[in-house]
């Protein structure tokens, strides 16, 4: 395996400074400068609002448009797909990114609504996979995830978010059996070309949806989707090697595990920000939930 590492960049921001941490953060990255389409991938799984932690941050998102302009960034989309549970174009409205898309002149664009393009692939679990045809037409594509804990995979970040947010089909309950497999072989044929990770108001225990927010204050920014996903789980308290699906990601050669941390944060001060997770408990919550026990 390569010994190559990737840099990740990690911003504090608090309400009072969010648009200058962001700024600071996109600086780091040329790939933004002059671009005439940006697309990002908002990370709207439930109608839950920004301050569960669990959806994307119309704040967050605003400071990284903002950030985007004066990199003179042309049209911005605000992407998202239909979910099990959740349709898109309602999620825009209710989580308020309609309005924001209208006060900044963003398109936005639900997956389900538009073209898809089939390929076949050499995957563990999918031999073929449908991608959206909008993703060619970019000239950026950003992943934006939130950093949430997640009852089946441990952590949700860029490659859960990029993969699952991006399957063609609404109801993806049914690859859950093999949910690792499943996001690897998307992130085989569909990459972002950067990452930003929201740990603004982040989620611990019952993730993805159920969770508790957590008032992380931090921003998680690189190019290589595994070396940010990496880092993100070793900041929740987690080992990146036993994150199923970042260890295979990393085995089937698409990034690497290894990172250069820079930014506002050392290493030595990693622990202070960790998780609470219990999967069992997770399990008892979500059935229980479920069955209308509690």
């Amino acid at each position: 395996m390569s010994n190559n590492q990737s840099n990740v960049f990690v911003v504090k921001a608090s309400k009072e400074n969010l648009n200058e941490s962001m700024r600071r953060l996109l600086l780091n990255f040329s790939i933004l400068i002059h671009k005439k389409k940006i697309g990002i991938k908002l990370n709207l799984c439930d109608y839950r609002t920004r301050e569960s932690g669990a959806t994307s941050d119309p704040l967050v998102v605003e400071a990284l448009v903002n950030a985007l302009k004066e990199q003179k960034a042309g049209t911005i989309y605000f992407i998202e797909n239909d979910a099990s549970g959740m349709n898109a174009d309602i999620a825009f409205r209710f989580l308020g990114f309609k309005k924001l898309a209208e006060k900044h002149n963003c398109v936005l664009v639900n997956l389900a609504n538009k073209k898809w393009t089939q390929k076949e692939i050499e995957g563990t679990y999918f031999k073929k996979i449908h991608i959206p045809d909008l993703f060619s037409e970019l000239d950026v594509l950003i992943n934006h995830p939130k950093m949430k804990t997640h009852g089946l995979t441990k952590v949700t970040l860029g490659l859960k978010n990029l993969a699952f947010g991006c399957m063609k089909e609404k109801f993806k309950v049914k690859h859950h059996k093999r949910i690792d497999e499943a996001i690897v072989d998307y992130v085989r044929v569909i990459r972002s070309n950067l990452t930003i990770v929201d740990g603004f108001i982040a989620l611990e225990k019952w993730g993805p949806t159920h969770g508790y927010p957590k008032q992380l204050g931090l921003i998680v920014g690189g190019t290589d989707m595994i070396s940010v996903d990496s880092f993100c789980a070793r900041l929740m308290g987690f080992n990146p090697q036993q994150i199923s699906h970042i260890k295979k990601a990393y085995d089937a050669k698409i990034g690497e595990m290894k990172y250069n941390l820079e930014g506002d944060i050392t290493e030595n001060e990693m622990n202070n920000y960790s998780f609470e997770f219990d999967r069992f408990k997770h399990m008892i919550n979500v059935y229980a939930t479920k069955y209308g026990i509690l």
